[in-house]
């Protein structure tokens, strides 16, 4: 269920006219999270692209302003990355998990453009560079793990191996996408929350 209002004093708009699109739109993100099958196989990863379309909405519009917005994006992209690599370690053709992807995305609504409004390309370069800097941090808090001489190999440490596994595969926290990232979508806040 989308949870109106948390990045309401981060956005800006240039006329009436495009709040009001930008609600309509948000309206329509909502309809098609409520007409989601929850037992389709794509359900969990459907519901994280339409948020993560909302999110970059709102970036586009002055959310990036707010923190938990860059948070919230980090926390969206996590969880599509281990989805679809747990989906391909499951044999899944990564072909088809894109075609699932865009079919979903044709569906989504469209952003007409205002002046002054970041487009989507800067959104996603913006946050790119923010998930790069994460992962270089993430990568040289490893390297300081193996300086001071931590084995994560099976045979020495079983939890640090399951937990490096785990890592490799996207996945911060060991409980499932749905507690984590959709939960986390909720705590962190948004134009959306999904619950």
């Amino acid at each position: 269920m989308f949870r109106e209002g948390v990045f309401d004093a981060a956005l800006r708009f240039g006329s009436p006219e495009e709040e009001a699109a930008y609600r309509e739109r948000e309206a329509e993100r909502r309809a098609l999270l409520e007409g989601l099958d929850p037992n389709d196989p794509r359900h969990d990863r459907d519901r994280l692209l339409i948020a993560q379309d909302q999110l970059r909405d709102a970036i586009g519009h002055g959310a990036d302003s707010d923190p938990r917005a860059q948070a919230m994006w980090a926390e969206i992209e996590k969880n599509l990355r281990a989805q679809r690599a747990a989906e391909i370690a499951a044999g899944r053709d990564p072909r088809e998990i894109d075609a699932g992807d865009a079919a979903l995305r044709s569906r989504l609504p469209t952003r007409p453009r205002f002046a002054g409004v970041t487009t989507d390309k800067a959104v996603d370069e913006s946050v790119a560079v923010k998930d790069d800097q994460e992962r270089e941090n993430a990568e040289a808090e490893q390297a300081a793990v193996a300086a001071q001489g931590l084995d994560d190999s099976p045979t020495t440490n079983p939890v640090q191996h399951a937990a490096a596994g785990l890592r490799a595969a996207g996945v911060v926290n060991p409980q499932s996408v749905d507690t984590v990232g959709i939960a986390a979508l909720g705590r962190l806040g948004g134009s959306i929350a999904l619950g």
